[in-house]
């Protein structure tokens, strides 16, 4: 089966309970499935950690968000785009 996961921070290391949950969901449903794995992240992405997660998944993919602060948060009150 293919499976494609969705994780709003990248699942590795696990360090963190949301990151440990996902980690080990990806882990087990990758040993009988095909798992594609779509993430996003604000920090740059260790190409350790992604050699490590590429092990489990079958292809993965990270989307760099651009981290939230309060002169954006301001901006976006005068903008007619959403937030």
């Amino acid at each position: 089966m293919n499976i494609l996961f969705l994780t709003e921070s990248y699942p590795y290391p696990p360090h963190s309970g949301n990151q440990l949950r996902c980690y080990n969901i990806l882990k087990g449903m990758s040993a009988s499935n095909n798992v594609y794995l779509i993430s996003t992240d604000q920090n740059k992405i260790d190409k350790e950690y992604l050699r490590h997660v590429g092990e489990i998944v079958l292809e993965q993919e990270v989307i760099q968000v651009p981290k939230n602060s309060f002169v954006f948060a301001l901006k976006a009150l005068f903008d007619f785009r959403p937030y």
